[in-house]
């Protein structure tokens, strides 16, 4: 049996299941999250992509919450540098201490992971209190920051912009990480989330 202009009804379901298979998502890598969106079909060039807002939601009225870039909300947060409350401050030191030449993603990733602990029932509840851990970071009263260096200035901006808790998570979920030339005993127990710059962070 033929269907009209020649078409067989084979050729038709095959067509069919050629564009069923394209629309579904497509899971890239063994068990992980990241899912691969299918292309549009027969899409409009001159149709913009729907705005995306702060906080990741799309439609008309996303655009109304502009974005701000990282770096420029770097430069405004990190002018004052004089009045620091001493949970900040122990934030901004494991900042510097720890990520001070990484980007600012791999900073700003570095102080989420402080207030994941905070979150966390695991950890102490407060950000002196988790950085300040025995065995984990270090006490912060006996560093000295820089508070004249540009650097400074950037910790306190990530520290800041960490705490407002508006941005998405760099490394998200994370509440261990290590430098990437070392391997501790401890990360084959811990799930992977991903690398970011010369840090590896773990949930």
């Amino acid at each position: 049996m033929s269907l009209g202009a020649g078409f067989s009804i084979a050729a038709v379901v095959s067509v069919s299941l050629l564009m069923a298979t394209a629309a579904a998502p497509q899971t890239v890598g063994e068990g992980s999250s990241v899912t691969v969106a299918p292309a549009a079909v027969a899409a409009d060039p001159e149709t913009p992509p729907p705005a995306i807002s702060a906080a990741g939601k799309s439609g008309p009225q996303a655009d109304s919450v502009p974005v701000e870039p990282l770096d420029v909300r770097v430069a405004t947060e990190g002018l004052n540098v004089a009045s620091l409350d001493s949970e900040l401050e122990c934030m901004a030191k494991v900042v510097h201490h720890e990520a001070a030449n990484q980007s600012l993603q791999g900073q700003l990733a570095v102080a989420q992971v402080i207030l994941n602990r905070v979150r966390s029932p695991l950890f102490p509840k407060t950000i002196c209190g988790v950085v300040n851990q025995p065995g984990q970071f270090f006490q912060t009263r006996a560093y000295a920051a820089p508070v004249h260096s540009p650097r400074w200035r950037t910790s306190v901006a990530i520290a800041r912009i960490a705490r407002e808790a508006d941005l998405p998570q760099v490394a998200p979920g994370a509440l261990f990480y290590h430098a990437s030339y070392v391997t501790p005993s401890w990360s084959r127990r811990r799930v992977k989330v991903g690398r970011i710059g010369e840090n590896v962070f773990y949930r």
